[in-house]
């Protein structure tokens, strides 16, 4: 399964832009990462790649 680099810039500004002023900043992307990994793995058994 490949996941290109964009898909988690993309997941990363969206995360950021949403809170940047949050003080839990790294506990939330860290919980925000494996989100997006999740959804990566379901796009990817939806999705041709």
């Amino acid at each position: 399964m490949n996941i290109s680099p964009n898909d988690d810039v993309k997941c990363l500004m969206n995360f950021k832009r949403l809170n940047t002023k949050n003080k839990k900043y790294l506990q939330i992307l860290t919980l925000f990462n494996k989100i997006c990994n999740i959804e990566k793995k379901l796009h990817s058994s939806t999705l041709p790649i």
